[in-house]
């Protein structure tokens, strides 16, 4: 059951009929520890708290944000333990030269000529060394 966004005493209220509508689980998140502290006391579910408070049964964090791959917004008590989706983007990066590079080459094999083909075919990109035009119709879908 979600709760929502509501003030101390609508969240204690709601409580006891959370429990006798059969939720395994209170999950809260950034609250004060000491509204974290009241509400486990009050409820007979396990409380999860996300951000990590002490006098919750339970926390969990969003993968998301402990590894860094959302960069654009972190919550005030995300402790972020990598910072993946820099090393995501620079992956990408690179990879994305690479293939540019290769593609300035001359195919070595049929099947990288097929396979680079098909990459331009699929984008609507048109061979740069046989001066053909891109692919209409897969632009046109």
């Amino acid at each position: 059951m979600w709760v929502g966004v509501i003030d101390a005493n609508t969240q204690a209220a709601a409580n006891g009929a959370v429990a006798e509508a059969g939720a395994f689980a209170l999950v809260i998140e950034g609250v004060a520890e000491s509204l974290a502290r009241e509400l486990t006391a009050a409820v007979a579910v396990p409380t999860i708290e996300i951000g990590g408070s002490p006098p919750c049964d339970g926390q969990t964090m969003v993968v998301d944000d402990m590894l860094g791959l959302f960069t654009e917004f972190t919550p005030k008590f995300v402790k972020r333990y990598r910072r993946l989706g820099d090393e995501i983007r620079a992956a990408a990066r690179e990879y994305a030269e690479e293939v540019r590079q290769a593609a300035s080459q001359p195919p070595s094999t049929p099947m990288r000529r097929r396979a680079r083909k098909g990459c331009r075919d699929l984008v609507g990109e048109a061979d740069p060394r046989d001066g053909g035009s891109p692919n209409a119709s897969v632009l046109a879908r």
